[in-house]
């Protein structure tokens, strides 16, 4: 009986696509530490809606939005969304930009808006794995309304009350 020859994931790097690849490394990085929390905020009271970029490595993917878009059908997937905030958060921590960023005491939105389009790139990398359409991620919804419905109870939570004049 002739055993088969072990795999690993050194083994099978000629298949990975670009998107893979890019988070074998990030995963195989002993000097920069991604740490993502997954939480299912249901209620909204974390005030991440997806995902949120906390800087320094750190990122929080909100499954509960995950969940709804998915049972919805949405183009944004587990898989697009998990790239993303990974990618992003590993931005972070090794972006020249945001590193400089940083050092000049700009905001963690000033960060992000470095780390952002990075995350993006490898995001659609694996969009058009996936034949999905790509996510533009300039504040366009590429998607259609469909997506900004699907979570519009939860957009609504974040706002501040509005109070008109009469």
């Amino acid at each position: 009986m002739t055993q088969k020859p072990e795999r690993s994931v050194s083994s099978e790097a000629k298949k990975l696509t670009d998107d893979a690849k890019r988070i074998k490394q990030i995963i195989g990085d002993e000097k920069n530490t991604v740490r993502v929390e997954a939480v299912r905020d249901t209620e909204g009271k974390m005030n991440v809606l997806i995902g949120a970029f906390k800087g320094n490595g750190n990122q929080v993917i909100d499954y509960a939005d995950v969940d709804q878009m998915s049972k919805n059908k949405s183009s944004l997937t587990a898989g697009s969304i998990a790239i993303h905030e990974t990618k992003e958060a590993y931005e972070g921590l090794v972006n020249p930009t945001v590193l400089r960023a940083k050092e000049l005491g700009r905001s963690i939105e000033s960060q992000f808006s470095f780390a952002h389009p990075e995350a993006l790139k490898y995001e659609n990398i694996y969009r058009s794995n996936q034949n999905l359409p790509k996510n533009l991620g300039n504040g366009d919804n590429p998607f259609g309304n469909r997506q900004i419905s699907i979570l519009l109870p939860r957009i609504l939570r974040f706002s501040p009350t509005i109070k008109g004049d009469g």
